[in-house]
């Protein structure tokens, strides 16, 4: 049975992220949901034309569970100043194929507001909501002719997690997201606690923003402050993130990046870090090791995402506190990864082959794709002999954790080829970028 922690009335319910505002919806918005349904919305999500008196019965109905703190908790997706109504995102703790601590989690955007990515923004919302609400996985049910609804599924950090038929005889993809109350809100308030009043932001940027996560993706997260941190406060956080952080299933890895906002704003190359810390430091931070401030050239490509992903946690959005980066400073970074990653081919070789796509990607197109998506890219453009070992590196980022991985010999023994033809095609690009 769903037990529900809110203490808050139906009236003052209401959630943000500074861009979408989530709350229940009202009967005098009856109309403008009917007139925004669409032949999408009702083959994908109401199951048949609606009409007036319906759609006012079923806000009732959401409105009576709320009062009644009932097992369904429907929003309105507002937008804008005035708050328009642009859909709907729904929450249903109790349900066929849940177990104890599951939600089920459906959406819906009207025509007009649809390309937005107001569906994700909403879904991540009524995440965080029911984590609140002692739940610990949310559930998003996609049947496989609607690939839309699987994208926001994912850019919201869902996972597919297989097909499911349910009583009726209908097929679903099911996405699961963990609910892990605390990891990201432990990271921010973290960050606030030890940072204080120069703080000026914390900004998701990374897989959260680009594709959606993927089982062992990171938690990318960047503040901005004020001023540069003094050793007690970098101690401090890495204290913290040493708690927070892991590589487990229900843990995932906590990356912080930290910048002077006057280290980027106005923007030079390369861009000065104040602080960087992941889990492939953890040994060292163990040992006593502290992250000072250095030069990451890697920072054009981070705050790249973090603009164009625009998901601040805190503060205000990451426009008004960020310097856009040059074009030609992003394709510089990039290439710059290249002798980096060589180095690494054998200990980590899934990110390998799929940065190096991604660059190449990048380098083509000008864009930054997420690793699975530049797979895509890239294997279509790859002769079919080169195609294997990516093909392979892809399904692992996708489905499995680094301790799941496995590699056949046939697999290992045509990475270098693999590499050889991929470089091929970076590097006159690269040299092209880099107007050599």
């Amino acid at each position: 049975m769903f037990m529900d922690r809110d203490n808050h009335g139906m009236s003052d319910q209401k959630l943000s992220d500074g861009i979408v505002a989530l709350s229940p919806l009202r009967l005098d918005e009856a109309g403008t949901h009917l007139a925004g349904e669409d032949q999408q919305l009702v083959r994908w999500l109401t199951g048949g034309p609606g009409t007036l008196e319906g759609v006012e019965a079923y806000i009732a109905h959401c409105r009576e569970q709320w009062e009644t703190r009932g097992a369904l908790r429907a929003f309105g997706i507002r937008f804008g100043v005035e708050e328009v109504l642009a859909g709907t995102v729904d929450l249903r703790f109790e349900g066929e194929g849940l177990k104890a601590g599951q939600v089920n989690v459906a959406y819906g955007v009207y025509p007009l507001w649809r390309g937005r990515g107001l569906a994700a923004r909403a879904v991540d919302l009524v995440c965080r909501y029911a984590a609140g609400q002692g739940a610990t996985c949310a559930v998003i049910k996609v049947e496989p002719e609607n690939p839309a609804s699987g994208r926001v599924a994912r850019k919201a950090g869902f996972t597919f997690v297989g097909q499911i038929r349910e009583q009726d005889g209908t097929v679903y993809d099911r996405y699961e997201r963990p609910l892990l109350l605390g990891q990201l809100e432990q990271t921010v308030e973290l960050v606030g606690d030890i940072v204080g009043p120069e703080l000026v932001g914390t900004y998701l940027h990374g897989s959260s923003v680009l594709g959606g996560l993927c089982p062992a993706s990171d938690l990318d997260v960047l503040v901005v402050t004020q001023a540069s941190l003094g050793e007690s406060q970098r101690r401090s956080l890495v204290k913290g993130l040493l708690e927070i952080s892991g590589l487990t299933p229900e843990v995932r890895p906590v990356e912080l990046t930290v910048v002077v906002q006057s280290d980027v704003r106005p923007w030079r190359f390369p861009p000065i870090g104040d602080f960087l810390w992941g889990e492939w430091l953890r040994e060292d931070s163990l040992a006593g090791s502290i992250p000072q401030p250095e030069p990451i050239p890697d920072l054009a490509l981070v705050l790249t995402v973090l603009l164009a992903g625009d998901r601040p946690l805190t503060g205000p959005r990451p426009a008004e506190v960020l310097a856009p980066v040059p074009h030609a400073d992003l394709l510089r970074a990039s290439v710059g990864d290249v002798p980096e990653l060589l180095a690494k081919l054998d200990e980590d070789t899934r990110n390998v082959l799929l940065t190096l796509a991604r660059i190449w990607s990048t380098l083509v197109t000008g864009e930054i794709r997420a690793k699975d998506d530049a797979a895509d890219w890239a294997l279509a453009r790859l002769p079919v002999e080169h195609r294997p070992v990516l093909e392979h590196a892809r399904d692992l980022y996708r489905t499995c954790h680094y301790q799941d991985e496995t590699w056949s010999e046939q697999l290992r023994s045509q990475v270098r080829p693999h590499v050889d033809a991929v470089l091929a095609r970076i590097n006159p690009l690269a040299q092209k970028a880099l107007g050599r």
